[in-house]
C-alpha cells in the first residue's frame, strides 16, 4: 500500500524538484549566493558565519541564541546548510517544501493528482512566496501551513499518534524557521481549522469525539511548541532587553496597506505594488477562475467555507485601517508586538490555492459543468475591462513596473478559458507556470530566474574593510557607519559577524534598548548627530575608533559641524567603493560610492582598567555619559571612571576602603581572545582596580579570574565590569545561557517524544 502510493506520487514530486532546481539553476552551477535585500542584509551572512551564541561583532554584542532569524535548529537549515552548505537549497527549499505539503493535503482533500499539482504550483510559485524569498524565514515559516492544517485532519482519523508526531514537527519548524510573526499567524490559523474541523466532523461542539479530537489537537501543538524552546526560551528572555519590547503604536501595526488602486493588483500584476514584499498579492488569473468554481462546493466540504473566510481576513487585513477588522486584531493577544498587518496575505495565497484546487476536482468529476465556468471566467473578464479603462484613463494612479503589458494578462485568461472549454484541466499547469513567473519583475533565462546574486569573491571583505579592521585590530576597537549599515557598503549589516570586523552597529531586532538609548541607535544601526559631539563619550565607551560615512551623509551640517571642526576627529581615510568591488584590490568602477573615515582619537580600547566607579539609576548614568558631567558636576572621565548600576553595584568586600576608588597603578590589559559568547584578557596592575568590558552585558555572562568566578556589574550604562585585585591575572568572560540550556534539554526532550510516537 505504501509503496504503490510512493509510486503514485513520485514523478509529480520528482517535477516538482526538477521545476525549482531550474528556477534556481544558476545559482546552483556557478555558483552564485542569492543576496537580493533582507538575504544580503541579514540571511547570507548568518549563514557565512559560524557563530550562534553570541556575536561580539555587531551591536556591541549581539545575542545571537536568541535572534529567529539565525535558525540553526531548523531542520532545512541543519541539513541543506549544516550539512550540505548550499545557500542555494537553503532558500530554495522554502517554496518547495510549501509545494511539497500543499500537493499532500490537496491530494488527501480532493483525492486527485492533477487538482492538488495544481494548488500546490499556485502556492509555491506565487508572489507570496518568490516575491518574499528575500524573507526567507517568512518564506520557511509559511511553508509549513499545509502540513500542519494536513495533520489536524488526520489526527482525527486512524494513526492520530503518527499524525501528531508530523503535525508536532510541522508546528515546530514552522517556529523554528526564525519569523515568529507568520508562525504566530500560522497558529491562529491552525486552531481555528482545528477547532471548526473537529465541530463539523462531530457535529455538535459537546460530544466526546470533539474533546478526544481537541485532546490530539492540543498534544500536537503542545509537543511542536516544546519542540521550539531551544529558540522560545532564549528569545523570551530578551524579550523585555531588546528595543520593541513592548506594542508598536496602531500606525506601525497596521504599516503599508493596499490601496484602492492596488486592488487591481491581484488580475494586473505589473500595476506597482510597493513595497511589493509586503503586499503581494498575485496567485494567477486561472487560480481565480477555479478559486471560483470551488466556492460552489462550500456545502460539500466545510474546508471551502473556511479558506474563503481565510482568503477575507487576509485582504481585509491587507486593506488596514480601511476596515474595522485591524482595530480588532490589535487587542487580540499578541499581535501588537508585530508590524505590517499585510503580512496576512499568505492566507490569501494558500487560500486561493486550495478553492482553486476544489474547483479543478469538480470539473474533474463532472460535479459542475463545464458552462459553470463562464460566470467565474466571465465576472473576472469584467474586472479586468474596467481595471484596464481606469489605467488607461488614470495613468498616474496606476503606475506600472513596465517588465509587462496588460495585454498579456488578457491573453492569459483567454488561454486559460479555452483550455476549461476544450482541453483537459491538467493543461491549466503549464500556463500557471507560465503566468506566475512572467509576472514575476525578475527575468527568466535558460537557467532560471535572475535573482540578484554574489560571486564567492564578492561575498569576502573589501580591501577597504580589511584595512579598517587591521587598524582596529590591535585594542578590537570598533567601527560604525552613521548612516546605518543597511546603507553601508564598507562593512554592511550582518557581514560584520562572517568577516569578524567590529561594529557599534548592526542590523535587526536584537538591539538591546540599553544601547539604543545611549547611543540614540535604530535597528539599522544608525546614530544620531549628536554622539559625535565632543562632550559625549558614548563612543568612547563603545570602543567606536572609526566612523564610517559616505558623501551624501557628510552633507548633514550637524555631522560636518563635529568631524571638520572638532581635534576630536580625524580624517583617516577616502576612498570609493561598492558592495561587490575592490576585492583584493582597489578598483576604479562606475558607480562607486564616496566613503570617508573618521578616527575617533578619543576611543577607548575593548577593555580598559579605571581607578573611581559611581553607582547611579541608568537615566542618570546616559546623562553623565552623553555629557560627561557628573550629578554632582565633576567632569566626567571615561577612560578613569565608570558608572555602575545602583540598583546591583559591586559587593562590598571587593572594594578597597574608599568604597568607590581603586588605585591601579601602573597596568597594562590585552584582550587575546574573542569567540563565540567567549573573551579571555589578560590583566596586569599594581593595584586593585576594576575592569571596564565594552561588550554588552547579557543575562548568562559570567567571569572568572584566574578560574574564580567573580560578579558582574554593569557599567557605563550596557557594558560590563569587574573588580580585579593587583598582580597579573588571566580574567575570561563566557557566556552560559541558562535559557539555552534549559530551551535545549527541552527540545530533546520533544524530539524524542515525536520519535516515540512514530515508532509506538
Amino acid at each position: 500500500m505504501v509503496h504503490s502510493s510512493i509510486r503514485r506520487h513520485l514523478p509529480t514530486l520528482l517535477a516538482f524538484v526538477a521545476l525549482f532546481f531550474w528556477l534556481f539553476a544558476r545559482f546552483f552551477l556557478r555558483p552564485l549566493y542569492l543576496a537580493e535585500s533582507d538575504l544580503y542584509e541579514n540571511g547570507l551572512p548568518i549563514f557565512l558565519s559560524p557563530i550562534w551564541k553570541w556575536s561580539s561583532f555587531e551591536f556591541a554584542g549581539l545575542p545571537v541564541l536568541a535572534d529567529p532569524a539565525n535558525f540553526d535548529f531548523y531542520l532545512p537549515n541543519v541539513i541543506f546548510g549544516g550539512l550540505l552548505r548550499s545557500w542555494t537549497a537553503v532558500v530554495m527549499s522554502g517554496p518547495l517544501l510549501a509545494t511539497v505539503f500543499t500537493y499532500a493535503y490537496m491530494f488527501t482533500t480532493t483525492r486527485s493528482r492533477t487538482a492538488a499539482a495544481y494548488s500546490a504550483l499556485a502556492y509555491g510559485l506565487s508572489e507570496e512566496m518568490l516575491e518574499r524569498l528575500r524573507h526567507i524565514n517568512h518564506v520557511h515559516a509559511i511553508a509549513w501551513l499545509p502540513l500542519i492544517v494536513l495533520s489536524l485532519d488526520r489526527v482525527r482519523g486512524e494513526h492520530p499518534r503518527r499524525w501528531i508526531a508530523i503535525g508536532s514537527l510541522a508546528v515546530g519548524s514552522c517556529i523554528l524557521a526564525g519569523h515568529p510573526q507568520p508562525a504566530m499567524y500560522v497558529m491562529y490559523c491552525a486552531g481555528l481549522y482545528a477547532v471548526v474541523g473537529s465541530v463539523v466532523q462531530a457535529g455538535s461542539f459537546w460530544t466526546r469525539q470533539v474533546w478526544r479530537h481537541l485532546g490530539f489537537t492540543a498534544a500536537l501543538f503542545a509537543i511542536g511548541i516544546l519542540l521550539s524552546s531551544v529558540k522560545a526560551f532564549p528569545l523570551i528572555e530578551a524579550r523585555n532587553l531588546v528595543v520593541r519590547s513592548e506594542g508598536l503604536t496602531f500606525s506601525r501595526f497596521v504599516g503599508p496597506s493596499l490601496s484602492g488602486a492596488q486592488l487591481f493588483t491581484f488580475v494586473f500584476p505589473t500595476i506597482q505594488h510597493a513595497p511589493i514584499t509586503e503586499l503581494p498579492t498575485y496567485v494567477g488569473l486561472a487560480t481565480l477562475v477555479l478559486a471560483q468554481v470551488g466556492l460552489t462546493r462550500w456545502r460539500s466540504n466545510w474546508r471551502v467555507g473556511f479558506w474563503f473566510v481565510m482568503c477575507l481576513v487576509a485582504v481585509a487585513m491587507a486593506l488596514g485601517a480601511s476596515t474595522p477588522l485591524v482595530n480588532v486584531a490589535y487587542y487580540v493577544p499578541l499581535y501588537s508586538w508585530f508590524r505590517n498587518l499585510s503580512r496576512h496575505l499568505f492566507l490569501f495565497a494558500f487560500g486561493a490555492s486550495v478553492l482553486a484546487g476544489f474547483g479543478l476536482a469538480a470539473l474533474e468529476r463532472r460535479l459542475v459543468p463545464r458552462r459553470g465556468v463562464w460566470l467565474p471566467a466571465g465576472l473576472l473578464t469584467m474586472v479586468m475591462i474596467a481595471g484596464a479603462i481606469l489605467i488607461h484613463t488614470f495613468p498616474a494612479s496606476f503606475p506600472l513596473d513596465g517588465h509587462g503589458t496588460l495585454w498579456i494578462q488578457f491573453a492569459i485568461l483567454a488561454a486559460v478559458m479555452a483550455t476549461l472549454k476544450w482541453g483537459r484541466g491538467s493543461f491549466l499547469i503549464p500556463i500557471l507556470i507560465v503566468d506566475l513567473l512572467s509576472a514575476l519583475p525578475y527575468d527568466i533565462k535558460p537557467d532560471g530566474i535572475e535573482y540578484f546574486a554574489l560571486t564567492a569573491e564578492q561575498t569576502q571583505p573589501s580591501v577597504h574593510a580589511m584595512a579598517i579592521g587591521r587598524a582596529m585590530e590591535p585594542t578590537h576597537a570598533r567601527a560604525l557607519a552613521l548612516g546605518g549599515t543597511q546603507v553601508d557598503d564598507v562593512v554592511p549589516a550582518t557581514f560584520a559577524r562572517a568577516w569578524r570586523i567590529p561594529i557599534a552597529g548592526g542590523y535587526g531586532a536584537m538591539l538591546l534598548d540599553r544601547l539604543s538609548r545611549l547611543a540614540t541607535m535604530g535597528t539599522n544601526g544608525e546614530v544620531r548627530p549628536s554622539v559625535l559631539a565632543d562632550d559625549d563619550a558614548t563612543l568612547d565607551v563603545l570602543a567606536v575608533k572609526y566612523v564610517i560615512v559616505n558623501a551624501t551623509q557628510l552633507e548633514d551640517a550637524e555631522r560636518q559641524r563635529w568631524l571638520r571642526g572638532s581635534d576630536r576627529w580625524h580624517e583617516a581615510m577616502r576612498f570609493r567603493t561598492s558592495r561587490e568591488t575592490d576585492r583584493g584590490v582597489d578598483q576604479d568602477v562606475a558607480g562607486e560610492t564616496d566613503v570617508t573615515v573618521f578616527e575617533n582619537r578619543r576611543a577607548l580600547p575593548r577593555a580598559w582598567l579605571v581607578g573611581e566607579i559611581v553607582p547611579m539609576p541608568d537615566d542618570q548614568a546616559i546623562g553623565t555619559i552623553k555629557s560627561s558631567r557628573l550629578p554632582d558636576g565633576r567632569r566626567f572621565d571615561a577612560a578613569t571612571m565608570a558608572v555602575v548600576d545602583s540598583s546591583a553595584p559591586p559587593p562590598a568586600s571587593h572594594f578597597t576602603p574608599s568604597a568607590s576608588r581603586f588605585a591601579p597603578g601602573a597596568s597594562n590589559v590585552i584582550v587575546d581572545r574573542i569567540g563565540d559568547g567567549d573573551i579571555g584578557i589578560r590583566v596586569s596592575s599594581e593595584g586593585a582596580s576594576f575592569l571596564v568590558l565594552s561588550e554588552n552585558a547579557y543575562p548568562g555572562w559570567r567571569a572568572r579570574v584566574d578560574g574564580a568566578e567573580v560578579p558582574i556589574s554593569r557599567a557605563d550604562v550596557t557594558l560590563q565590569g569587574i573588580v580585579v585585585p593587583a598582580g597579573t591575572h588571566r580574567v575570561e568572560f563566557m557566556l552560559e545561557s541558562r535559557s539555552l540550556r534549559a530551551g535545549m534539554f527541552v527540545t530533546g526532550g520533544a524530539a524524542l517524544a515525536i520519535l516515540a510516537l512514530l515508532i509506538v
